[in-house]
């Protein structure tokens, strides 16, 4: 038997388990600083998207500024919306969760590839959209939600932002008193809504009446034909009501997570006159009208002599338009 042989093996053994002693630990506090270093520059990153979101916002809508962040190895996910602003790193054994508020409701992405990145914040009326540089039309679409007026007529431009079409006639016309009265039945409403992807979360329709909601809000119906950016809602909706007239068309987009986006907010204001009472005579039918008058009077001129009695039926009936707070009398002189 080689002892010295044998010895050498000991040794060689005694020097890998010496040196695994030795590296282990510093593997492992190398690991762990490691972790500590990728949450850091996490955290870094989070706080100056959320920074850059607030000083945005404070500046106001139509404003948009830049700022230069690192997103570290480890991420494994990133996180921009409703308010929040998140990266999630990986550790030792689990997963860290860097988490910041804004102030502002937000859309966009931070992106969860390490490397440096150049972060844009731009502010609208409702909120903030974060995204890397050139990257904006991924992120910011909901921003670009607007409200046309179906029919463009380059002789005659018109702004007319909602059309009808009224007693199932064939073309479309502005919603006026000029085109539509008290009795008449709103048969279809469409406005032209488009975003820059082109799908929008909903479109509708809704008609108050001195600010009380008779129609709606309704959702459309149908598409037009030949421009997909028309939406049409068949209403077959038949006006009894008088006062102030209005009818919204709201076009809305989703970017806030479970917050609406509201865009594109057009109505078209009009006003149909009230009725007036008008008395007729049902029975008898042989009597003289006299003194009659538009403001809903009339005098009949009975021929029938002292203590005799007779069935007199009258009735009383609503011209023109809607007749509100009707109160009725009878007066035995």
């Amino acid at each position: 038997m080689d002892l010295r042989r044998g010895q050498s093996a000991i040794e060689y053994l005694f020097l890998v388990a010496l040196i695994v002693v030795i590296l282990v630990p510093l593997f492992y506090y190398g690991t762990a600083e490691s972790t500590d270093v990728k949450k850091q520059k996490a955290e870094d990153a989070v706080k100056t998207v959320t920074k850059l979101a607030d000083d945005v916002h404070y500046l106001g809508p139509g404003n948009r500024i830049e700022t230069v962040i690192n997103v570290p190895r480890g991420t494994v996910e990133s996180e921009v919306r409703e308010k929040i602003v998140k990266l999630v790193v990986s550790g030792d054994a689990a997963y860290s969760d860097i988490t910041e508020y804004a102030i502002a409701n937000l859309t966009g992405y931070i992106p969860s590839v390490p490397g440096t990145y150049t972060m844009v914040a731009e502010a609208s009326d409702v909120g903030v959209c974060v995204y890397p540089k050139g990257h904006r039309e991924d992120n910011c679409y909901c921003f670009d939600v607007t409200l046309q007026s179906p029919v463009i007529d380059p002789i005659e431009p018109n702004n007319r932002m909602i059309e009808c079409r009224i007693n199932n006639s064939v073309e479309f016309k502005e919603c006026t008193n000029n085109t539509f009265s008290y009795g008449s039945t709103l048969t279809e409403i469409r406005a032209k809504c488009s975003d820059t992807d082109g799908d929008l979360h909903s479109v509708s329709f809704k008609i108050t009446a001195d600010g009380e909601t008779v129609y709606g809000p309704a959702p459309y119906t149908k598409k037009d034909a030949v421009d997909q950016d028309i939406y049409v809602v068949e209403s077959n909706y038949l006006f009894e009501q008088s006062g102030n007239i209005n009818i919204t068309v709201e076009c809305r987009d989703e970017c806030f997570g479970f917050h609406v986006h509201e865009e594109g907010t057009g109505f078209i204001n009009t006003t149909f006159p009230y009725g007036v009472l008008i008395p007729y005579l049902i029975n008898p039918t042989n009597l003289q009208e006299i003194n009659y008058s538009n403001a809903g009077q009339s005098n009949w001129q009975l021929p029938i002599h002292n203590e005799e009695w007779i069935n007199f039926r009258a009735g009383i009936k609503c011209v023109g338009g809607e007749c509100v707070g009707i109160n009725l009398s009878i007066d035995p002189s």
